[in-house]
């Protein structure tokens, strides 16, 4: 029984010994916690050249090494000392970027920098890199803290010319980050659209053109090959498709307006062949045939699309580019004449063919042709003598049956008629269109084609041919002299 209680004596001692040695050590625990200084991580992150400041390790019987690091004043976080090292190598200053160089690694939503020296150091903290490190380890509060400090500096907004991609999710190693230029889109480019053989023209500018513009000269495109009847069809029911509702006054005719002036500069280009002219008059030809409605133009009914509303108004800007008729010109290139000729051929095309008769323009050509004396500028005679051919050729049998609807002794008041129809310093008949101008045109052609010295040699050849043509257009009608 003695010898249970000294037994018992001994482990007393013992117990309060342990517990005496583990008191004592706790209050050296707590005396050093509360002489060591720590600092937030957001202080320290704002000094770019000196070490962060650490807290002291203690060295517990359990020998794990312990740091403290204090995430706010009110909070600290013991993690491992792999972690410690961790966040050495992690706030360790950033060598300066020098200037000129851009940074070979960069973070989503934060711009190339070329800054230097302090604002470098300090910017390279900020990093999503080391953002992404203390997410991944840190509690929820340190998690907190960080985006906190990313949106204390927001980023740089990047050029529309930069695309900057990078992984998805949050990699453990720094991500590789690929800056690729943004290719210039080219204007209204769409994969799926064939290429337009008409947007090649001269008086086509593909960067310029609208989406309607476009989307009339694909309709247009559409009736050019293949060359055949139903092309043609297609081609004006997608433009018919295309035209508001006649209800829609404005909207309707700007959009006329617009077309018009597309295929107007289709036929007007100097490249443009005969071909694509005479394709463009059979579009014409079955869109006329289409019955959309009426619409009203100044005021007017125009049917639609029977009457072609606003075509005629749409010539006006062309018709007044008469090269030879230009204020002070001294001489026509070969550019301006090719497309003056190629817009009165079109236009007399459109007279031959029923749609649009501009005899106004048909006459002011004939005349300066015809009833005047050539000109001795370069170019202005033989300009003048191959457009009044084009309009015999192709408005010929027009122009004849507007003379027989008016006796040779009609002899209007000069007062009372209109300017195109006044005769020029050669011709001393009637002020109007009948048959005695017409035969006065053949004898002009016919001088003209056989005077070297006055024309060219592709004028003479087309005044001859005209000569053919209105004497074959006679015997078609059968009324002559």
């Amino acid at each position: 029984m003695a010898e249970q209680n000294l037994e018992s004596a001994k482990d007393a001692m013992e117990t309060t010994k342990i517990k005496e040695n583990a008191n004592s050590t706790n209050e050296n625990l707590s005396n050093d916690s509360e002489h060591t200084t720590t600092e937030p991580i957001s202080a320290s992150m704002t000094k770019p050249t000196t070490e962060p400041a650490r807290a002291p390790t203690v060295e517990p019987e359990t020998n794990v090494e312990l740091m403290k690091v204090t995430i706010e004043p009110t909070s600290i976080v013991e993690i491992d000392s792999a972690f410690k090292e961790r966040m050495e190598r992690m706030f360790k200053p950033t060598p300066p970027i020098p200037n000129g160089e851009v940074a070979t690694q960069e973070p989503p939503g934060i711009a190339p920098r070329t800054e230097t020296s302090t604002e470098s150091t300090t910017e390279s903290l900020n990093t999503s890199t080391s953002i992404t490190s203390l997410v991944q380890t840190l509690p929820k509060k340190a998690a907190s803290l960080a985006t906190a400090k990313t949106k204390s500096h927001p980023a740089t907004q990047i050029p529309p010319e930069i695309i900057i991609t990078s992984c998805p999710e949050p990699p453990t190693e720094t991500p590789k980050v690929e800056i690729t230029a943004r290719p210039t889109a080219e204007p209204h480019s769409n994969p799926s659209r064939t290429e337009n053989i008409l947007s090649r023209l001269e008086l086509i500018e593909p960067d310029e053109i609208s989406e309607q513009e476009l989307a009339a000269l694909d309709a247009f495109a559409h009736g050019m090959s293949p060359a055949t009847s139903g092309a043609a069809a297609e081609a004006a029911r997608m433009l018919d498709k295309l035209c508001p509702a006649p209800s829609q006054t404005e909207e309707v005719n700007n959009w006329l307006y617009t077309t018009w002036m597309v295929m107007i500069d289709v036929a007007a280009s100097a490249d443009a062949s005969e071909e694509i002219r005479e394709r463009l008059i059979c579009i014409l030809e079955n869109l006329a045939q289409c019955a959309k409605g009426n619409v009203k133009v100044w005021g007017k009914e125009r049917r639609l699309w029977r009457d072609l509303p606003v075509l005629p108004i749409s010539f006006e800007p062309y018709f007044s580019a008469d090269p030879t008729m230009a204020w002070e010109a001294k001489e026509v290139t070969p550019e301006s004449s090719q497309n003056w000729r190629h817009i009165s051929s079109f236009a007399a095309r459109l007279m031959g063919a029923g749609l649009a008769g501009a005899y106004d323009q048909a006459m002011y050509a004939l005349k300066a042709a015809l009833e005047e004396e050539p000109s001795t500028k370069p170019g202005f005679a033989e300009c003048r003598m191959l457009v009044a051919c084009s309009w015999i050729k192709h408005a010929g049998v027009a122009l004849l049956r507007w003379a027989l609807k008016n006796p040779d002794h009609a002899d209007v008041p000069r007062d009372s008629t209109p300017v195109y129809l006044r005769g020029g310093s050669l011709y001393h008949g009637p002020s109007t269109v009948c048959l005695r101008r017409w035969s006065f045109w053949i004898e002009r052609l016919e001088k003209l084609g056989k005077e070297e010295s006055v024309i060219g040699e592709e004028a003479r050849k087309a005044a001859l041919e005209a000569v053919e043509i209105m004497r074959e257009v006679e015997k078609r009608i059968g009324n002559t002299l």
